[in-house]
């Protein structure tokens, strides 16, 4: 599959000006099929410098939460402690389109839990925030 160049501007450019303008935090969100927040936040982080960069919001049952641990570490410790990353049940009529499980409040909880040993072990700081409340988390 190739890669298209993209014609309209992306996230990075907006937050760039948006640190600029003094904003303190980026919000990046993601769709199936257009974007992806690993990548966005990536791109966000390198052209910023105060920005806290947070998903708004990832939906935890489309990767497997070592992947995600894998992404939210490696983003918080090249930001310096800048990552946020904030979980969502994702929307219905896509993930029904996709064949992708619909998410429930427990389940969310449970992946913050397993989420919060892989990261323990990795001795990161970072928030898990679940419907707009902070639902884990870890200082080390």
């Amino acid at each position: 599959m190739a890669c298209h160049r993209h014609r309209e501007p992306v996230g990075p450019t907006i937050d760039a000006d948006g640190e600029r303008l003094g904003f303190g935090t980026a919000f990046v969100s993601e769709r199936y099929n257009k974007k992806e927040a690993a990548t966005l936040s990536g791109a966000v982080g390198a052209v910023s410098e105060r920005l806290v960069i947070q998903t708004a919001a990832t939906n935890h049952n489309t990767r497997h939460p070592t992947v995600t641990a894998g992404y939210a570490r490696t983003l918080h410790s090249l930001t310096g402690g800048r990552c946020v990353l904030g979980l969502g049940r994702g929307i219905t009529p896509p993930q029904d389109a996709y064949g992708i499980d619909r998410s429930t409040t427990g389940q969310m909880e449970d992946f913050a839990k397993k989420f919060g040993l892989i990261l323990t072990v990795a001795f990161a700081a970072l928030m898990i925030i679940i419907g707009g409340a902070v639902a884990h988390s870890i200082i080390s």
